[in-house]
């Protein structure tokens, strides 16, 4: 090899190094941005769930609709949820809460719980 040869090719191996870098870690940001939404649309679907359980099992016990929203608004809080609406139709507590998904972003469920048809 010539010395003129091997001067024109010096850095080029840390120019290919610090590319795969950035491509490895925009795929690494990626991929925890997408796991962090998906944890905290199961944080949002649990705690729904478990607020209408508690919202409708408070009204079956004869509590007024405000009553059974405030059980369900504590359950939901228990589960780092908050209780963005909640209805009693009947004997049914249907509600929907968000989670915390990220910087700006909030994962949104909905829940109906009751007695069986």
């Amino acid at each position: 090899m010539s010395a003129a040869w091997s001067r024109g090719d010096r850095g080029a191996g840390t120019v290919l190094a610090v590319a795969i870098t950035g491509a490895v870690l925009t795929v690494a940001l990626a991929a925890l941005v997408l796991g962090s939404a998906v944890v905290a649309s199961h944080q949002a679907r649990l705690a729904a769930d478990l607020a209408a359980l508690a919202g409708a099992g408070r009204a079956q016990t004869g509590a007024s609709a405000g009553q059974a929203c405030t059980e369900a608004g504590r359950v939901a809080g228990l589960n780092r949820a908050t209780l963005k609406s909640c209805s009693v139709e009947g004997s049914d507590v249907l509600l929907v809460v968000s989670v915390e998904a990220g910087l700006t972003r909030q994962a949104i469920a909905r829940s109906r719980a009751g007695p069986p048809r």
